[in-house]
């Protein structure tokens, strides 16, 4: 992917740092696949803008989906992308990072039928005795 970058793009940005970009944002948004779908282009000579819609599917926040855009530009008869952190979501432009913040809470007492609480492995049988 990063060989599809426009020159001016690839200049400033490694291969090693475009692609970390990503992988970080893979595992920190829990991402287990992508899909996309263009929704409107604009193409000019020189230029071009294509918008597109992005479901992520992460494993610890359901699917993500944004609609965002990439700019192109015409180099040696190919199109090349003038790629900025926007074009995976619109929210990480400007140095914006992804994170999920996992919060596990605390289990609840668990009672027998007479509302006793249960003081040793909660399985049926021993729930039902009365408080110790």
């Amino acid at each position: 992917m990063y060989d599809m970058l426009s020159p001016l793009t690839a200049d400033g940005l490694s291969r090693e740092d475009f692609t970390a970009r990503y992988e970080r944002i893979r595992q920190d948004g829990a991402i287990d696949r992508i899909d996309y779908e263009i929704v409107s282009s604009l193409i000019n000579p020189r230029d071009a803008q294509v918008r597109y819609r992005v479901n992520m599917h992460s494993s610890g926040a359901g699917d993500i989906t944004r609609e965002t855009w990439m700019d192109l530009k015409r180099v040696d008869d190919a199109w090349k992308v003038a790629w900025t952190d926007s074009a995976i979501l619109p929210e990480l432009a400007g140095g914006n990072q992804l994170y999920l913040d996992f919060r596990l809470p605390s289990r609840a007492n668990i009672y027998d039928r007479n509302n006793w609480p249960c003081r040793r492995k909660p399985t049926w049988p021993e729930c039902m005795s009365s408080p110790a």
